[in-house]
């Protein structure tokens, strides 16, 4: 009985160390392969005539703005550019992509080459218009914005610490309202005033109202209602030789500076991109009912002789 079990257990070791792995270093486990960051955005070269802003119309950017725009009635596609900044070799044009009626989305250009090369400082936004842009110093900036779905509603700002080379969003509530920055102006990075105009909103005697803030537009406190429209007491001063204006002839917004009392191009941009279209969707025709499979011909073995009608 001993013996039995002592040979059982020889067995059982025996197999033991035909399965077990190898002796040797455990191989490390292979390591993670972080995901490609996405390109850069291209760079847009100003070689003398109008820069071509791209467009990508995508079904994703058609039903945002509330539109169709099949190939028969393609949708036209405009750039509108509201406002300049520019210190040093910086400039900022900040505005929006539209078709005749509706917003496609908002755009903020940047050069740091004064107007040699472009880029585009901030993802567009759909059905978002840019406004108004005020630098308080070369590195705090803001731009003012909205959604323009039928009516304006929820106004915010992009704001930057860095002159410009990035951006945050930065909402005025966290709740869905019907209103619109109508000016604001930053005396110092800190210190600012602004106008909600909320004439659209349904409230007569809050329809205009005046905001301050002392923490760079962290947090906004109300300083008067009227239900007439109201101004700042401080405006922001036009930039000093730098003008943004859309010329006729060209077809295009101009940016120009004045040197010795003339106005010389630092860039343009075409205000008519290509038209906007995609091919509908044709419905799948229905599948035909299935027919009913035919009856096999019968075979000669098969066949019966009809009967003969003639007398025997």
């Amino acid at each position: 009985m001993i013996g039995t079990v002592v040979a059982i257990s020889i067995l059982l070791l025996m197999a033991a160390q035909e399965t077990a792995p190898p002796a040797g270093p455990t191989p490390a486990p292979a390591a993670a392969v972080e995901p490609a960051e996405p390109p850069p955005p291209p760079k847009l070269e100003f070689a003398g005539k109008p820069i071509v802003v791209p467009f990508s119309c995508s079904e994703e950017s058609i039903h945002a703005a509330g539109l169709t725009c099949p190939e028969s009635e393609p949708c036209p596609v405009y750039l509108e550019l509201s406002s300049l900044e520019s210190f040093g070799t910086t400039l900022i044009a900040a505005g929006n992509l539209h078709s005749s009626a509706n917003t496609f989305s908002s755009i903020l250009l940047a050069s740091d080459d004064h107007g040699k090369t472009w880029s585009e400082a901030h993802d567009r936004l759909p059905q978002v218009v840019l406004d108004q842009i005020q630098f308080a110093d070369f590195s705090s900036g803001w731009v003012s914005g909205q959604t323009l779905a039928q009516l304006p509603r929820d106004p915010f700002f992009l704001v930057t610490t860095d002159g410009g080379k990035t951006w945050k969003k930065r909402p005025l509530s966290d709740d869905t309202q019907v209103a619109a920055i109508d000016a604001f102006y930053f005396e110092s990075r800190t210190e600012g005033w602004m106008i909600v105009d909320r004439s659209r909103s349904g409230e007569p005697n809050a329809r205009y109202q005046i905001y301050e803030t002392r923490t760079a537009g962290d947090t906004w406190m109300l300083r008067e209602s009227s239900g007439e429209p109201l101004k700042l007491k401080k405006t922001r001063p036009p930039s000093a030789g730098v003008r943004l204006r859309a010329d006729g002839p060209t077809k295009s917004y101009r940016i120009e500076q004045l040197k010795s009392n003339k106005w010389t191009v630092l860039a343009s941009f075409r205000v008519r991109l290509p038209d906007c279209s995609i091919r509908l969707k044709e419905l799948a025709a229905p599948p035909e009912p299935d027919a009913p499979p035919a009856a096999p011909p019968p075979s000669p073995a098969s066949k019966k002789t009809a009967p003969s009608l003639r007398k025997k």
